[in-house]
């Protein structure tokens, strides 16, 4: 996940985002977001990973609100203090007027 979330976000291009979604690693983080809830550290790389992809890709929105991904992250943001910024941006990113909830 750092890896992805790192090239996405080091590199301008939409490239990188489309090579991700192309092989299926939104799935691939939802599921390790929904297999390991208890892991704060994992939980926040993969926001930071779908907040960068989203950013640098705006197409990549309907991929990830088609799955559980806005659910994940709010339940993640009520669970854990730290993770609160890193979802509401992620949200906000989103594009949904409810980020702060």
């Amino acid at each position: 996940m750092s890896m992805i979330t790192i090239l996405s976000l080091r590199f301008h291009i939409m490239l990188i985002a489309e090579c991700v979604i192309e092989a299926r690693s939104d799935d691939a983080v939802i599921q390790e977001m929904q297999r390991f809830p208890e892991s704060e550290l994992l939980q926040r790389s993969c926001c930071f990973m779908i907040q960068n992809l989203v950013v640098r890709s705006p197409e990549n929105i309907a991929i990830f609100l088609r799955n559980v991904i806005e659910k994940l992250m709010r339940k993640d943001k009520m669970n854990y203090k730290s993770y609160k910024n890193v979802a509401t941006d992620a949200l906000r990113d989103f594009g949904l007027d409810s980020c702060n909830l």
